[in-house]
């Protein structure tokens, strides 16, 4: 160490021969060489101005000024009288007086603050600065130009502060006019820059707005890959009665075609199950299954959730967004609740499906592809067209391959083999057990009317799971409500319910109520982890953003 100095915040700095500035604040030294812009690693000497700037006096740098983030310079070619500086110090008007080996020097900063300009912008191509710049996440690379201009200090001598807004969290420092960022997530960005003087005099900033977009092929590699990772083809059908099996051939007819597919059949009957089986026993199967939920959509936006939309198209409309329709381009596109879908879309869906092409909102350009339509709804279509909420000609165009999905209650043969597998599943992802099934909870759950369907026994068997204390799942671990089967509104024969008294009577609580309490469950024996093996949505046996849709759907954070 050749030099310590206390300085006006009770800080320690040391100036050490040839390690450059070590600084010590009570817990922590930070350090600064010539790597972080100190003209010189042997410090002579320091001095804190009545500004709070610090001057380190450098054995052949000349002598240096720093206010915390940027280092400037002065030295000999600046006017000073020798590089080689052993002390500073201040007058009463003001004036620094640099003792040198070669004599003083009487220096006055200026208070003329520089200007800053933008170059350019460049990643795939050059852009404009002076307008908002939309980027695709595609390009990893992305490089922001500028340039700074004073009357007091050479343009090799300034140095910036920048700041992108939601990558840095403070401003950096650079001594080169060009700043890259690799990486860039979809989502709004601004980029800030100040040019610095070399005596620390900051020029206005200047700001460039940046929009990355998602990456369309990228989109498309992700929704291959969830696609993946749920079960395939006819595999995950589980059952042997006639109404199944009726199902399963039907799917064999139609899936290796490129006939649009209408799958219909009440809540929790599997229409996604069967929309993934036709597409991967298509010849489209290597591309990827595009998902949309037209019943979830506000109907303000279907349009650009279907065919995308131009930057400025709406209000909000601050890139342009690639639709369902591009991202599924040589694959399948599912529409779930396709009664729900606005009679605008339809009549722009009716054209695509008879032409192949459409335009994005906003946009002027006709854009072709090859989606094959898988189209599912859980209501009777033909009584929207009655009502004039669903159109004709596209109801006929979607239905030119029917698929009917049995209700459970049509497929009483098919209960006990469902209720094994998913207890089966449960145990597993719940790291519980299996138990076994006592007859007489089978003979009610056989009884049982299911207006859920498979949904609703899926959740019954995740639910005994969790609650049953033996070895075999008893009646008392099981919720019941009104047992009457179909629709009937009689009460049942005596004989039909199980013996069961009725105040150890559960309430059966609703699919929605369930369901959140099996993912708050999970949630909670997983201490609110997500993904990965030890994940929640592991432990469910769905795909993690799926359950972080029922988060959202639910209102439910990672931690309770």
């Amino acid at each position: 160490v050749w030099y310590l100095f206390k300085d006006s915040h009770a800080h320690l700095w040391f100036g050490t021969w040839g390690g450059g500035i070590s600084c010590f604040d009570g817990e922590c030294f930070k350090n600064y060489t010539t790597d972080d812009g100190l003209a010189d690693n042997n410090v002579r000497s320091i001095f804190e101005d009545r500004d709070g700037i610090y001057w380190f006096s450098t054995y052949g740098g000349g002598v240096c000024k720093f206010d915390g983030q940027v280092f400037q310079t002065i030295a000999k070619k600046d006017g000073l009288i020798h590089d080689a500086v052993q002390h500073v110090d201040q007058s009463r008007d003001g004036a620094i007086w640099i003792a040198t080996e070669g004599g003083v020097s009487r220096y006055i900063p200026p208070t003329e603050p520089p200007t800053v300009r933008f170059v350019g912008v460049v990643a795939d191509r050059r852009y404009n600065p002076d307008e908002e710049i939309a980027i695709s996440a595609a390009q990893q690379l992305v490089t922001f130009e500028f340039q700074g201009a004073s009357f007091t200090t050479a343009p090799d001598q300034l140095a910036y502060v920048y700041q992108l807004t939601g990558v840095d969290t403070d401003w950096q420092t650079s001594y080169q006019r060009r700043v890259e960022y690799r990486g860039l997530a979809p989502g709004n960005y601004a980029f800030r820059v100040k040019a610095v003087d070399r005596d620390l005099n900051y020029s206005s900033p200047i700001a460039v707005a940046l929009v990355i977009t998602p990456d369309m092929q990228q989109d498309r590699i992700d929704a291959l890959e969830a696609e993946l990772s749920q079960p395939q083809g006819l595999e995950q059908f589980i059952g042997q009665s006639p109404a199944l099996k009726i199902t399963l051939e039907q799917i064999h007819t139609v899936a290796d075609t490129d006939v649009t597919v209408l799958v219909l059949g009440e809540t929790g009957t599997g229409k996604g199950l069967a929309a993934r089986a036709v597409h991967s026993l298509s010849a489209r199967k290597e591309q990827p299954l595009i998902q949309l939920n037209c019943g979830a959509i506000p109907e303000g936006l279907v349009a650009s959730e279907l065919f995308g939309h131009e930057k400025g198209a709406f209000t909000g409309a601050v890139a342009r967004k690639i639709g369902r329709f591009e991202l599924a381009d040589g694959g399948t596109l599912f529409l779930d609740e396709i009664g729900d879908l606005p009679l605008a879309s339809q009549q722009v869906l009716l054209h695509v499906l008879q032409d192949g092409t459409f335009q994005r909102v906003g946009g002027d350009r006709t854009i072709a592809v090859d989606v094959r339509v898988v189209a599912a709804a859980n209501r009777d279509l033909r009584e929207g067209m009655r009502a004039g909420t669903f159109r004709e000609d596209l109801y006929f165009r979607l239905s030119a391959f029917a698929l009917h999905l049995s209700p459970l209650r049509e497929r009483q043969d098919d209960i006990p083999l469902l209720l094994h597998y998913f207890i089966e599943e449960s145990a597993r992802h719940l790291n519980r057990p299996v138990p076994a099934i006592s007859p007489e909870v089978l003979s009610y759950l056989l009884e049982y009317d299911w207006p859920g369907n498979v949904r609703e026994l899926q959740h019954l068997a995740q639910h005994v799971v969790l609650v049953c204390r033996n070895d075999r799942v008893e009646l008392q671990d099981v919720p019941v409500r009104d047992n009457t089967a179909g629709p009937q509104t009689t009460p049942p024969a005596p004989s039909t319910p199980p013996v069961l008294p009725a105040p150890t009577r559960a309430t059966f609580p609703s699919l929605d109520e369930r369901e959140k309490q099996l993912i708050a469950e999970a949630l909670d024996t997983c201490n609110g982890i997500v993904y990965g093996d030890r994940g929640a949505a592991s432990l469910l046996g769905i795909h993690p953003e799926r359950l972080r849709a029922k988060m959202r759907k639910y209102d439910l954070k990672k931690t309770r």
